[in-house]
């Protein structure tokens, strides 16, 4: 799902009451339900038995993507690691 972006979901008094709650806007659904399930599955078995082991966290179900870019010039053998990591893979 993709929601309009926000950066408060309360607004509270002095005394810490809650003035106003602002629900998050649902835009629009970007892939289907079964295809999000098969992302976070091939993602997890990325934690679990790939690329990303080295991100597992004992007692959390997460999922997560490598990715690698040779610098220029190429052949220097100087690269770009990243990571992406999510938990719990579930939510």
């Amino acid at each position: 799902y993709y929601y309009q972006p926000h950066l408060v979901t309360k607004v509270k008094d002095a005394s810490g009451a809650t003035v106003k709650t602002i629900s998050p806007l649902l835009q629009k659904q970007t892939i289907s339900s079964s295809i999000s399930a098969d992302i976070r599955s091939y993602m997890q078995a990325s934690v679990e038995q790939g690329t990303s082991m080295t991100s597992k966290v004992q007692g959390y179900s997460s999922g997560g993507k490598t990715g690698t870019a040779e610098k220029f010039p190429r052949g220097n053998g100087k690269y770009v690691v990243s990571f992406i990591g999510f938990a719990p893979v579930d939510d």
